[in-house]
């Protein structure tokens, strides 16, 4: 009978978070991301008021980022919106918003995204 469990290891570092997972597939998925939580990401030219396209995201692992809580910063560091991720496509480095961003600017590349999970830890929300 094949194994139905996920087997994850992490190790939390003072600057970043190495994961490792074998999925009941036998499949293995690695993931760096900084130990604060937070993960920088940039909005791409392609990006739309309900899907922002990071090309850094690209081979992020599957739906890895759906149930995140995303805050689009401003030029000068503000919160200009805040929605959670309810679809991601790691081909594209797609990530589809759960709320319209209500801005008349577009998008542009100068605007920082942060993403930050619902729960207090990584491990949390991969398990």
């Amino acid at each position: 009978m094949p194994d139905t469990k996920w087997e994850i290891w992490i190790d939390v570092g003072g600057t970043f978070t190495d994961c490792l997972a074998t999925s009941p597939a036998g499949e293995v998925s690695r993931h760096k991301l900084l130990s604060s939580g937070i993960t920088k990401g940039t909005i791409g030219p392609e990006s739309e008021r309900n899907c922002l396209v990071d090309a850094a995201r690209r081979h992020d692992p599957a739906h890895f980022w759906v149930g995140y809580r995303c805050r689009l910063l401003g030029d000068a560091g503000q919160t200009v919106a805040t929605t959670e991720v309810n679809g991601f496509d790691n081909a594209e480095g797609s990530l589809q918003l759960q709320q319209l961003i209500r801005q008349k600017k577009r998008l542009t590349t100068s605007w920082r995204v942060i993403w930050k999970p619902r729960c207090s830890g990584f491990a949390t929300c991969w398990v």
